[in-house]
């Protein structure tokens, strides 16, 4: 896997593989925030969002997320509904 997220079949380029994690990690590191503040400003919109638009607009997504500080910033649990949906071995 070369990191880029493509059309099958295809050598166009179709998005992003970003994680979330990793666009935290860089927003901290390449913009010198804190990681309270770029988590902060990760999570603020989408947690707005759900008090507008209520909670069916967000199909997979988290409730927590544990993460352990890096480098690099790595996910270690993710529960959605109190139900542990990913934990890192």
């Amino acid at each position: 896997m070369d990191g880029y997220v493509r059309l099958p079949g295809t050598p166009y380029l179709a998005g992003s593989a970003l994680t979330m994690d990793r666009a935290i990690d860089n927003a901290a590191r390449f913009a010198g925030l804190s990681l309270e503040d770029a988590l902060r400003l990760a999570t603020r919109h989408p947690r707005r969002l759900s008090r507008i638009w209520g909670a069916g607009w967000r199909r997979g997504a988290a409730d927590v997320v544990v993460l352990r500080e890096g480098p690099p910033l790595t996910v270690v649990a993710t529960i959605v509904e109190g139900e542990v949906v990913y934990q890192r071995t």
